[in-house]
């Protein structure tokens, strides 16, 4: 479950970087 939070958190910074 810790994943998870850490897998959006990680997606945001990656779509964040991708802009």
């Amino acid at each position: 479950m810790k994943f998870m939070k850490i897998g959006t958190r990680l997606e945001a910074i990656l779509t964040k970087e991708a802009t």
